[in-house]
């Protein structure tokens, strides 16, 4: 397969720019079915069918954003930054370049505010007065 930078309605190949509209349509439909599994609303799945959407999403949101990451032209070196910090220049264009290396730093966590793991175990298996086990 073959990534280009190129402008995503002029080629028929992927473009990091597609990468990043997966990543972020996986985010999206993650949130929305979040709110419905809050709210015990399923739609037609079952509870434990949510749960699975849910982490494939999760996963597929990681993996998209990583490549699209991975693949950027425009990505900062580690040099680079060295060089920016070494040199003292502040420029708008180095500060810019030092958030874009910051920001790949952090590792993908969550795709919420919501720090609740999903379980493992269905929910056939779970006694409601229990905690789900890890």
């Amino acid at each position: 397969m073959e990534v280009t930078n190129e402008q995503s309605e002029e080629t028929p190949r992927l473009t990091v720019g597609d990468l990043g509209v997966a990543a972020w349509a996986c985010s999206e439909l993650f949130n929305f079915m979040l709110e419905g599994y809050e709210q015990e609303e399923y739609g037609e799945m079952t509870k434990e069918q949510t749960e699975q959407a849910l982490n494939k999403l999760r996963a597929s949101f990681i993996k998209f954003d990583a490549l699209a990451s991975a693949l950027s032209p425009d990505r900062v070196t580690d040099e680079e930054v060295d060089e920016i910090v070494e040199s003292g220049d502040l420029s708008d264009e180095n500060v810019e370049k030092l958030a874009d290396w910051v920001e790949d730093q952090i590792e993908p966590h969550e795709l919420t505010d919501s720090e609740e793991e999903w379980p493992e175990q269905s929910s056939e298996e779970h006694d409601e007065d229990e905690p789900w086990s890890e």
